[in-house]
């Protein structure tokens, strides 16, 4: 969960495969295969941004 009004930035491959939610600040994908898994991305209020990859529905 990124939350807060900073910026988490994802960097490399990951293998986790939870749901990610973005409630607040941004959440940068970086890198392809930085949010690989096939969970579920929900942006309530934050931005998803960055030219990575993302596994699952957003």
């Amino acid at each position: 969960m990124q939350k807060g009004s900073g910026t988490l930035t994802l960097n490399g491959t990951h293998t986790y495969s939870g749901g990610t939610e973005v409630e607040s600040g941004t959440l940068l994908v970086a890198a392809p295969g930085a949010l690989n898994g096939a969970g579920t991305v929900a942006v309530t209020g934050g931005t998803l941004g960055g030219d990575g990859t993302v596994g699952g529905p957003v």
